[in-house]
């Protein structure tokens, strides 16, 4: 969570030595919400979307939709940084059951819980 610094020393059978320093910022933590964070469709689907808040407004982020089996897709934003609006379709279904379905908003590098925007996918 802090900055480091590193200094490699690269020596080649005999030859001279080479020492290369490294600084690695203090690395800025994000925050990733959507809203709002939950939808229900019923067995016609339909179409919805959500905004994405990143905090600070210099996060990355990019979404991740493990859902397509259950007929969930990606119409808009697949990625930004701050702000943003993704889009979805539900497909009709003709399952008995409800599915629940996440998208999720993750940062680049994964190190930040994700937000997630919650699907119930009902029989009725």
């Amino acid at each position: 969570t802090e900055s480091r610094n590193a200094r490699l020393l690269v020596a080649v059978g005999g030859g001279p030595t080479a020492v290369q320093e490294i600084t690695q910022e203090k690395p800025r933590s994000c925050s990733y919400l959507t809203s709002p964070d939950e939808a229900t469709f019923g067995r016609s689907g339909g179409s919805g979307s959500f905004q994405v808040i990143a905090t600070p407004t210099t996060c990355q982020w990019r979404v991740r939709n493990d859902y397509g089996y259950l007929g969930v897709r990606l119409t808009g934003a697949t990625g930004g940084t701050g702000r943003g609006v993704v889009s979805y379709v539900v497909d009709p279904h003709t399952r008995d059951y409800t599915a629940a379905a996440a998208i999720e908003i993750t940062g680049l590098s994964s190190a930040n819980p994700p937000g997630r925007h919650v699907l119930q996918i009902r029989p009725r």
